[in-house]
């Protein structure tokens, strides 16, 4: 049987590097953060869990289909918390969904072969599944987060070029935006290749936001009063 969560949002971000920079936000952006934290926890405790993967599949699923609810504007949802900073800060069904699926490796890996090639900016081209679990679980541990604001995307039948910029957190804080070119390659409804090269010089990113970031995608809440 499952024990119930009795930690409030503000109870769960106080254990977090994050907490004092939270602390000092205007409340509405600082509820709003604690929610956001709070949510990203509870799903990464999940994925973290020793229990059998169906089950951590299930659970996951659970919190995909409570994320649709308060969008659908139900309030009988384990998200209810997360109603008002969706509401004031217009922050987007996708990027929640995302940080769920980003925390599935293997359900990531699925979709690729065996044999997959895979080149993350100027990096070693590696080869395998395994590579690239070893790989994205050493570079996600030294960043805080990232996005990508892509620029153009080409598709054909079996490829993809994609030209966009990948920003990176700091731990810090700090961003870094560094343009990138990618091309991706299908073998049927598998991905034989994903190869990455850095296209331009890095830049710094300054954006008047405070950002929680997770699989690869950020949730903004604007440093304004409000």
């Amino acid at each position: 049987m499952a024990v119930a969560d009795t930690h409030t949002a503000a109870q769960r971000a106080s254990g977090s590097s994050f907490y004092t920079a939270m602390r000092i936000m205007p409340k509405a952006q600082r509820d709003g953060m604690y929610e956001i934290y709070s949510f990203c926890r509870k799903v990464d405790d999940i994925a973290d869990s020793p229990g059998p993967r169906d089950k951590r599949l299930e659970q996951l699923k659970l919190w995909r289909s409570d994320i649709d609810a308060i969008y659908n504007g139900s309030a009988i949802t384990r998200a209810r918390g997360l109603a008002v900073p969706i509401k004031t800060f217009g922050l987007r069904r996708e990027d929640f969904q995302a940080v769920i699926d980003g925390m599935d490796m293997d359900g990531y890996l699925a979709w690729h072969t065996d044999d997959v090639r895979f080149r993350f900016g100027n990096g070693p081209t590696t080869t395998g599944k395994e590579a690239i679990r070893e790989g994205l679980s050493q570079f996600w541990g030294s960043i805080a987060g990232l996005r990508h604001e892509f620029v153009q995307v080409w598709d054909t039948d079996d490829a993809s070029i994609l030209e966009a910029t990948t920003v990176y957190t700091r731990k810090d804080g700090s961003q870094v935006g560094i343009p990138v070119t990618t091309i991706l390659r299908r073998r049927g409804d598998l991905v034989e290749s994903i190869l990455g090269r850095q296209t331009g010089r890095s830049i710094n990113v300054k954006r008047p936001t405070v950002e929680i970031i997770g699989a690869g995608l950020g949730h903004r809440i604007n440093n304004t009063a409000g």
